[in-house]
């Protein structure tokens, strides 16, 4: 028996545009495509992961995608037929993606906690927000993500070159110690020995 979903577009700022889809019982879910496609990787990445046991030490066992038709598919940007994994699947595979440097994992999290933490906040506090107005913040988070992390990267670039320039003035001081240390030794003289020293009397 076929199970169908209903397809909507999700949209997060500028910064991401996915599909979305709704079981019969109102579960949500994406499909495992552009689970791996949203940040970058491919659909057989997800499947290994799903196998793997990194995700069974962390879900406490496998997990298997279930096939979904699509109801209404003129507004698909993937296939007619799905992979469905529920969100919190979805995350579990961002998150860990994220952990091993996924950059595109990193960022969707972050937007998606800050945007959900304000939420909370709003509410707190009777605030409140339109999405285009949420959409906005969250492109100027991302934007505040690519430039912190641009200038980490420029950051370490600097440091990895200082090193690099550290190890060649060291090679250069070595090798004129190597040439001091052959020259003593041709002369008969161990450059590593300890020196004799006299008894002092006061």
């Amino acid at each position: 028996m076929k199970e169908y979903v209903t397809h909507a577009i999700i949209q997060i700022g500028t910064f991401k545009k996915f599909d979305g889809f709704k079981t019969k019982k109102g579960m949500y879910v994406m499909s495992q495509t552009q689970t791996a496609e949203t940040v970058g990787e491919n659909k057989q990445n997800v499947s290994d992961f799903l196998r793997s046991k990194a995700f069974k030490t962390i879900w406490g066992e496998g997990f298997t995608s279930q096939t979904f038709e699509v109801e209404d598919s003129t507004q698909l940007i993937g296939q007619p037929r799905i992979n469905g994994l529920p969100l919190k699947i979805v995350i579990i595979y961002w998150n860990y993606r994220s952990y091993r440097g996924n950059k595109e994992a990193y960022n969707i999290l972050s937007v998606l906690a800050l945007d959900s933490l304000e939420d909370h906040f709003r509410h707190a506090f009777g605030d409140t927000a339109t999405m285009e107005e949420r959409g906005q913040r969250i492109d100027a988070y991302v934007q505040e993500l690519e430039e912190r992390l641009n200038a980490a990267n420029e950051t370490i670039a600097q440091q990895e070159l200082e090193l690099r320039q550290s190890w060649e003035e060291y090679d250069v001081q070595q090798s004129y110690q190597d040439e001091y240390d052959r020259q003593l030794r041709e002369h008969g003289i161990n450059p590593w020995a300890v020196p004799n020293t006299e008894d002092e009397h006061f």
